[in-house]
């Protein structure tokens, strides 16, 4: 696992916001990963992020990076994490969500495996490097960690 790769699952609004950020903060594109179901929001990121990994699959995106970003809508998030759940087991990355309303507790159960996890609420100015963003660590998650989403 690469401790520098980040991956972004949906590639939305709010995925898309992250990246932006992201890569302004300094971040190299090659330690960037989206995964985005729509073939048209995929060839937009490609376009725009040179150098970031754009795919289909979400768990390609996942695969070696040592921290996950879940930026899917709420309702679309159990399903995202029951899909990676079995590649999170053996990886045992950070993961970070910012899906609204979604507890970490039921985070944890779609993935099935213990994991440090991080509930984020972030806005849109975050692509520019202007938002402000709240925290929820859940158990387990080192002072490291919590170093790691707050950097992100």
């Amino acid at each position: 696992m690469n401790n520098d790769q980040i991956a972004i699952v949906g590639g939305g609004h709010m995925g898309r916001a992250l990246l932006a950020g992201l890569l302004g903060a300094g971040h190299a594109a090659a330690t960037l990963r989206v995964a985005d179901p729509v073939a048209a929001q995929r060839e937009r990121l490609a376009h725009e992020f040179a150098g970031v990994v754009v795919t289909a699959d979400n768990g390609d995106a996942a695969s070696g990076a040592a921290t996950w970003v879940f930026a899917v809508k709420p309702s679309e998030l159990g399903a995202a994490a029951r899909g990676l759940a079995a590649l999170a087991a053996r990886e045992r990355p950070l993961v970070l969500s910012i899906a609204a309303g979604v507890r970490i507790a039921s985070l944890a159960g779609w993935l099935d495996t213990p994991l440090p996890i991080v509930r984020c609420m972030p806005n849109r100015p975050a692509e520019i490097r202007a938002g402000v963003t709240g925290l929820c660590a859940g158990p387990g998650v080192g002072a490291g960690q919590r170093a790691r989403a707050e950097r992100i």
